[in-house]
């Protein structure tokens, strides 16, 4: 069965950080076993969430939060849900985490989100599309910082 993406319209201030296009190609870059239980996802419109991502179970459904947040800072929240839920791990929501979580989340996802930062930048550069070179720049920073609490816990 196909994954179905729902885009709410945008009719005004910030576009989605993510497009429907990105989604179909960071997809296939996550973990299967992550992903199975996700039979949709749903780029959200809302401007006001303090998350980037949420699975949510019983619709079995990640809403995207994506407006006004950068990709890169989208793709991690997206890898970091998905993981925490397929982990059974989810004690509360991504952003109350413990910082031991999240240098350990981090160090275990960095490399995915770096490989699907590369793809989408190949996309963008074959189609001539916008892309932000600061997220490679943020994620590379944010992944040594990770590194770095991890090994000094």
């Amino acid at each position: 069965m196909k994954m179905k993406v729902i885009v709410d319209s945008v009719e005004e201030g910030h576009r989605h950080g993510l497009s429907k296009e990105d989604i179909r190609v960071l997809w296939p870059l996550i973990p299967q076993p992550w992903r199975e239980c996700v039979k949709a996802v749903r780029l959200s419109n809302s401007l006001h969430s303090a998350i980037a991502a949420e699975y949510v179970s019983q619709s079995k459904r990640l809403n995207i939060y994506s407006r006004g947040k950068s990709r890169e800072e989208v793709i991690w929240s997206i890898f970091a849900e998905l993981l925490l839920h397929y982990s059974m791990t989810h004690p509360t929501l991504l952003q109350k985490i413990s910082k031991a979580q999240t240098a350990k989340i981090d160090s275990e996802i960095a490399p995915m989100v770096a490989a699907v930062l590369k793809e989408l930048r190949e996309v963008a550069q074959a189609k001539s599309m916008d892309f932000d070179p600061l997220d490679y720049e943020r994620l590379t920073a944010r992944w040594d910082a990770a590194k770095k609490r991890a090994t000094s816990e």
